[in-house]
This record gives structure tokens, C-alpha cells and sequence, in this order.
């Protein structure tokens, strides 16, 4: 596994193409983690149209943001991650949404934007932090 954040943001680069197929075999915990996520947020949000404003850090394709997309329709949504490949992927998968933004910025450094939102949200990107 990668150790740096340069090794980490270029194992990204390389893997943005086919991440959004090939996660779910090696993380098996999204199927038990992701309906959990959704459980979390019908707790915190009732109404399915609200237009809700949500930053996710760490968005890399989007898996998280789509997820939320499919409960959440009128979520506005930041995906912010630092591989521009890995947005890319996103914008992919995303490009028919007028709601969606992205930003190319690196959390680790601190690196958000200064805007409100009402959640923010994050799927594995926060466990390569490696500061205590």
C-alpha cells in the first residue's frame, strides 16, 4: 500500500479509469457500509427533494456522492478530492447534473472551500491521513 501522499495520489491517477468497477471486490465493507450511510442520512434529512448542500471530501469517482444522488436527487453536491483523474472519472459519471461541482484540492493540506454546507460527508478517503 501506498505510504506518501504522492505515492497514494499516484496509485489514484493510475486506478481512476476502472476504480468505480474494481472497488467493490476489494473493499467488501461498502455493501454493509453504504446502506448504513443512507440510514444515517433519511435520519438527518426526512424530505428525498430537499436540495440539501453537501461537500464530500475525499469524493474520488463519486461512489459516495452517488449514492447519495440516488436517494437525494436534489442534493447539491461538492466532490473535492486531490486526483484530478479520479474528478474526472466523476464528471463521467456525472456530467447530465447541473448540481454537482468539483474541486481539486487536498483536504490533508487543508485545502476546503470557505462556502456552508448543510453535511459533509466522506467514504475512505480520511483513513490515509496519516497525521496522529
Amino acid at each position: 500500500m501506498a505510504n506518501t501522499k504522492e505515492e497514494i495520489k499516484e496509485q489514484y491517477q493510475k486506478e481512476a479509469a476502472t476504480y468505480k468497477d474494481t472497488v467493490r471486490l476489494v473493499n467488501f465493507d461498502l455493501d454493509i457500509l453504504f446502506p448504513l450511510y443512507l440510514n444515517i442520512l433519511n435520519t438527518l434529512y426526512q424530505d428525498h427533494n430537499a436540495p440539501i448542500n453537501i461537500l464530500d471530501i475525499g469524493a474520488g469517482s463519486g461512489l459516495l456522492t452517488e449514492l447519495v444522488l440516488s436517494s437525494y436527487p436534489n442534493a447539491h453536491i461538492t466532490l473535492l478530492d486531490f486526483s484530478e483523474e479520479m474528478l474526472n472519472s466523476a464528471k463521467r459519471s456525472f456530467s447530465n447534473n447541473p448540481n454537482i461541482k468539483y474541486l481539486k484540492e487536498d483536504f490533508i493540506e487543508g485545502q476546503l472551500p470557505k462556502e456552508e454546507f448543510d453535511l459533509v460527508i466522506s467514504s475512505y478517503a480520511i483513513h490515509h491521513t496519516r497525521n496522529e
